[in-house]
């Protein structure tokens, strides 16, 4: 749907799309419990928590801002390989791994969040790519544009960084 915007469709195609997409999304649902700093890697890949994790990057992106969210939850040592999981024998975090999971939508809805400086689009991008087989959402469009959730759109140079921090890590894993 952004993308067609930022091409200049209609307001009456653009309704026409949505309603096309609405079609095959599903309810996101209730979360069994919330996602906390605490707990954040004990429900990963776990689709059922996929609104407790929304909520929890909604509130980070408000408080923290979307540098300091990304780096805390895409890139940190901490969420990608830590102690705790290699004392305990569980599985690593692997957030980037995740992230860079699912066909890419997480990159693209974390993409067009800065672009058009969405943070709802953004906060739903990050949680999507805990789970491999976790796709898009009805939520894209009954969240991502309430008035709380809508910002300046992030500089270039900004989103340059970003960019060239996805690029450095990108570059540096060997998969």
């Amino acid at each position: 749907m952004l993308a067609v915007y930022a091409m200049g469709a209609s307001g009456k195609l653009l309704h026409e799309g949505y309603k096309n997409d609405a079609s095959y999304q599903r309810p996101i649902g209730k979360s069994p419990a919330p996602v906390s700093h605490d707990n954040f890697a004990d429900h990963l890949g776990d689709e059922r928590y996929y609104q407790a994790y929304l909520e929890f990057f909604s509130d980070q992106l408000v408080t923290k801002g979307v540098d300091k969210t990304l780096e805390d939850y895409l890139y940190s040592k901490r969420v990608n390989f830590n102690d705790r999981a290699e004392a305990d024998g569980s599985r690593q975090p692997e957030m980037f791994a995740r992230f860079m999971s699912g066909l890419m939508h997480p990159i693209i809805h974390v993409g067009y969040g800065l672009e058009f400086g969405l943070l709802g689009i953004l906060a739903e991008g990050i949680p999507s790519g805990f789970n491999p087989t976790s796709m898009c959402s009805n939520s894209t469009f009954q969240g991502s544009l309430n008035p709380q959730f809508t910002v300046q759109p992030c500089p270039p140079s900004s989103r340059n960084r970003i960019l060239t921090r996805l690029s450095t890590l990108a570059q540096s894993l060997r998969l």
